[in-house]
């Protein structure tokens, strides 16, 4: 049985440049100079009043421009219905926007062109609109002028041997032709002129790229060094054209944009940086001219975020459409910004209180919701600091992180990933949380599974950080197996099994460290307990290290009997039905530190700096957080939910026997789920709520544990290292270990 996630994957990754010094741009005489205005979104397709199908997850609508010129744009609403390992349906409908108006006129009704497809499509300066069909290879000319439509077969193409028409890339066009390039065929550019003629096939020596231009004709490139236009008298035509922009700047797989009377192309520029981690340039849109970089518009002050800038096209008249990304309603949206007398911002930070969240990584759902928060409230912006990309030495990041936060007391929160909590707390630096919890916001105590609220307080009930997500790990095994019993490892390891199935021996002793608590290391009374214990696991570890596992195939060593254990983590309730698969139904999660699985904070975990003058705000963010609908749209499924609404919300699901909308009107299909790992995968069907019931009691089971210090864990890892290399005996072993680590607890 199939089961939907309701889950916006946002596969987006901010690259940007480093090691720069200074601005490489130029500046445009009317830089920022323009009035935003709203036009449309996705939500205002109309393809979905064709729809009659019922509606899923599964389900991808879009709204699209896919060209302009100087009168009009072509938009593409599409829809494809259906989950794919299920067949799909797909629907198209065609527009064309006319800028000066404002009136949104269909073409191509009445099944001019197939719908079950996906096309893509360009609009001459005459109004000539080409789409290719991606599917049967079909190209179409419409004459928006003559509402007359021609078709050609695209493999019926006169074309080199060994090359086929099929998966063209983007379409341009200029006032004599149209050009394309072919998905395998990246060499192969194919000249068209608008009675849909082959007129030449032009073959690269590197690979062809298309500059765009609503006017002229569109420069064609043969790498970065030799550029060309194709010419009604002359054909191919090389012209003297040169980059000053450096690959960094302008990278060979930007997308590029038309031009216009006043650039020869435009794109969206990535973020550039200093060595420290600066920004010296946020993301713009860049127009080229003569070779050079002109900076146009700062999305910053545009109020948009560059990394969700999709899409963007001159009119050709100084003004520019940009397709957008909104975060916060997980939609396409399109802005016309049009040429002004004056410089306008639309800054998402303009007259909001600026609250700042540091971290040496900044998680990608942090990013996101912050973005959606920011668009949305109307008092307080989060600025998130990350101090990774500051600094090229981790160690220099971490310092700068503990000293701006605990001693020059610099951000309103603080991402606890990777640092001393216990520290942050004993120095007063983190803020009590139960004042929220307490004072009538959206979430209080009861809200929050029973096992979750006792993990985040301390001994005296003091609550110092929140996440909104966690995972479970441990040591997966045998239900009769556990920890305790390696000391029975030559019986368990029989018949040539090994004790741990991804063969990291050192690996798999640091992670048995980083969850022990105070089992070893008891940092709270200065104690070590470096007993039989202790000497049995290095002496298993010293056994493991000759194993011939390989990480590759671990789960599929333990599914076939070959291994007794592997490390891994529940990160939701499918994994939890994993590894019993694996181990053939019954098995157990420990750890030292617990006796049973530990609890893990997502990345996103952070607390509230005590000092800060900002704390009304970061309630604010915390209310956005954990109010339902913004809750269930970017947490708890990839990794567990905190809440009970959601943990309901899964229990339903995972024992559900037929499709059903859910309590935010999502309809949920369902069917069987796959889930693997290392190359085992398995079908999940509905399970019974005792087997729910019993994946949900380990669940509850786990317990936080701080993980261990990473100064003792250096210790160990350099002292293990020489034991297993063989330079050093188990006694000399223990007792470099006793002396390093009793003065460093010392310390």
């Amino acid at each position: 049985m199939k089961k939907t996630l309701y889950l916006v994957t946002i596969l987006i990754f901010a690259v940007s440049l480093s090691g720069c010094s200074k601005d490489p741009f130029e500046t445009a005489e009317n830089y920022n100079q323009f009035t935003r205005t709203y036009m449309f979104s996705v939500a205002d397709s109309n393809v979905t009043s064709r729809i009659d199908a019922e509606r899923s997850a599964d389900d991808n609508i879009t709204r699209d421009i896919m060209s302009s010129n100087r009168e009009v744009c072509l938009i593409n609403d599409w829809a494809r219905i259906g989950a794919i390992s299920e067949g799909t349906t797909s629907y198209n409908d065609f527009y064309i926007y006319h800028y000066e108006s404002g009136e949104l006129e269909q073409i191509l009704t009445d099944g001019e062109v197939p719908d079950d497809t996906v096309y893509r499509g360009t609009i001459s300066r005459n109004n000539e609109v080409i789409l290719m069909d991606l599917e049967s290879n079909i190209i179409y000319l419409y004459d928006f002028n003559t509402r007359e439509l021609i078709s050609k077969d695209g493999t019926t193409l006169d074309l080199p041997e060994g090359v086929v028409f099929e998966g063209p890339q983007m379409i341009f066009g200029d006032e004599n032709y149209f050009y394309t390039t072919l998905l395998r065929h990246e060499d192969i550019l194919l000249v068209f002129d608008y009675d849909l003629n082959l007129v030449s096939v032009e073959v690269a020596e590197d690979r062809w790229k298309i500059y765009p231009h609503l006017d002229n004709s569109c420069m064609l490139a043969d790498g970065r060094d030799a550029f060309y236009q194709y010419l009604p008298e002359n054909g191919l035509t090389l012209i003297d054209y040169v980059f000053k922009l450096s690959w960094e700047e302008l990278p060979d797989n930007v997308l590029v944009y038309p031009g216009d009377d006043d650039y020869d192309f435009y794109y969206v520029s990535e973020i550039i940086k200093d060595d420290n981690g600066n920004v010296i340039v946020p993301s713009h849109l860049i127009g080229v001219k003569d070779g050079v970089g002109y900076k146009v518009l700062d999305f910053e002050t545009a109020g948009l975020v560059g990394e969700y800038v999709h899409w963007v096209v001159s009119d050709g008249n100084g003004n520019y459409v940009v397709e957008y990304f909104n975060i916060a309603d997980l939609a396409e949206e399109y802005y016309y910004f049009q040429a002004s007398e004056e410089a306008v911002s639309y800054s998402a930070g303009e007259g909001k209180e600026t609250i700042q969240i540091a971290g040496y990584m900044i998680p990608p759902n942090l990013n996101q919701t912050a973005l959606a928060f920011n668009n949305t409230s109307e008092e307080y912006y989060i600025e998130l600091i990350e101090y990774c990309d500051k600094y090229e030495d981790p160690k220099d990041a971490w310092n700068a992180l503990y000293l701006d936060v605990a001693v020059n007391k610099e951000a309103d929160a603080i991402l606890l990933y990777g640092m001393d909590k216990s520290d942050l707390i004993e120095n007063d630096v983190l803020l009590d949380l139960n004042e929220y919890f307490e004072s009538g916001h959206v979430v209080t105590a009861d809200d929050f599974e029973p096992f979750i609220w006792e993990n985040m307080q301390d001994e005296n009930g003091k609550i110092y950080s929140v996440y909104p997500e966690f995972s479970v790990v441990g040591f997966m095994t045998e239900e009769n197996v556990g920890l305790a019993g390696l000391s029975d490892y030559s019986s368990l390891t029989a018949e040539g099994k090994v004790l741990f199935a991804d063969g990291d021996a050192e690996g798999n002793f640091m992670q048995l460290m980083r969850y022990s608590g105070d089992r070893f290391i008891d940092e709270e009374n200065g104690e070590l307990h470096l007993d039989e214990e202790f000497v049995t696991l290095l002496e298993v570890i010293k056994e493991e290290n000759s194993t011939n596992a390989t990480p590759a195939d671990s789960s599929l060593a333990v599914m076939e009997g070959r291994a007794i254990s592997i490390q891994g983590d529940i990160v939701m309730p499918y994994s939890y039905f994993f590894y019993e698969y694996l181990f053939d139904n019954a098995f157990v999660c420990d750890s030292y530190g617990a006796e049973g699985p530990v609890l893990v904070p997502s990345m996103m975990e952070f607390g509230i700096t005590s000092y800060s003058d900002q704390k009304e705000g970061m309630y604010a963010f915390m209310d956005y957080i954990f109010g339902e609908e913004m809750y269930s749209r970017w947490f708890g499924e990839t990794e567990l939910p905190v809440l009970k609404g959601a943990w309901e919300d899964w229990m339903i699901r995972l024992t559900a026997t037929e499709n059903y909308t859910d309590r935010f009107g999502n309809q949920i299909l369902v069917g069987s789920n796959s889930y693997g790992v290392n190359g085992v995968v398995m079908e999940i069907s509905s399970v019974s709520e005792e087997e729910a019931a019993r994946m949900k009691d380990m669940i509850a089971s786990s317990v936080y544990i701080e993980p261990m210090d990473e100064e003792y864990m250096t210790i160990l890892s350099e002292e293990v290292q020489y034991y297993l290399n063989g330079e050093r005996n188990i006694d000399e072993t223990c007792e470099m270990l006793e002396n390093r680590l009793s003065i460093a607890l010392e310390e």
